[in-house]
């Protein structure tokens, strides 16, 4: 998706379900780009090509905290 788009993809996630836990995978690694996913939200940013720890730590996480708000 366009930066615009995963913009508004995130917003729509937020704005359904406040406490999702929204990892976004971008092959746009700019720091300002990163900045601004998680300041509107997401929970982990991921930079394209991304390594499978990280991934693996990310849904890790959003495993432990589904089960803390949803259990």
């Amino acid at each position: 998706l366009a930066p615009a788009h995963q913009d508004d993809a995130l917003h729509d996630i937020i704005g359904c379900d406040p406490d999702a836990y929204v990892i976004m995978v971008s092959g746009n690694s700019h720091i300002d780009t990163m900045t601004a996913t998680l300041t509107n939200g997401a929970s982990g940013f991921i930079a394209k090509p991304f390594q499978r720890d990280r991934m693996r730590s990310y849904i890790a996480e959003s495993i432990t905290h589904h089960h803390k708000n949803y259990a």
